[in-house]
């Protein structure tokens, strides 16, 4: 049994090979002149510091148990999907962050067919934002619930 070890992966794979077009995609809707930056790096944990920005992050939060039985194992898995902006002007970052979140959302909703099962939203979170050398940083973050079996 993988549990959350291979959802996360699973959800690595899928977020990272897919953000880069749903962000061209959501980036064409707006015409204000706020560019989306390729996201610089996808990681399973977090790290004392990031060279370049944006980053996202995918961090199992905990996995609540449902059924099992001998030889089988059927849970929820609760994830966090972070993504990491920074920008000199703190209202393109919010705006930014929420074009992130949006990207992300639409992936995660699209998850339901890619997987072949229910994939929950469960919340949309903004941070604060913070100053440091003249470049502002913050985040943004999706929670989902992901039902898997496993034997």
């Amino acid at each position: 049994m993988y549990l959350m070890e291979k959802v996360i992966d699973d959800l690595k794979t899928y977020i990272e090979a897919n953000l880069p077009a749903k962000l061209t995609t959501v980036q064409a809707d707006y015409s204000d002149g706020i560019t989306l930056d390729s996201i610089a790096a996808y990681q399973v944990a977090e790290q004392s510091e990031y060279q370049q920005y944006p980053v996202i992050l995918m961090l199992g939060d905990d996995t609540d148990n449902e059924e099992q039985s001998t030889t089988w194992f059927k849970a929820n898995h609760n994830i966090t999907i972070v993504c990491m902006a920074s920008d000199q002007n703190t209202t393109t970052l919010k705006r930014k962050l929420y074009r992130y979140v949006r990207a992300i959302t639409e992936l995660c909703m699209g998850l339901r067919s890619a997987w072949g099962q229910r994939v929950t939203i469960n919340r949309l979170n903004y941070s604060p934002i913070y100053g440091k050398d003249g470049i502002f940083l913050s985040d943004a973050s999706i929670t989902i619930s992901v039902p898997k079996v496993e034997d």
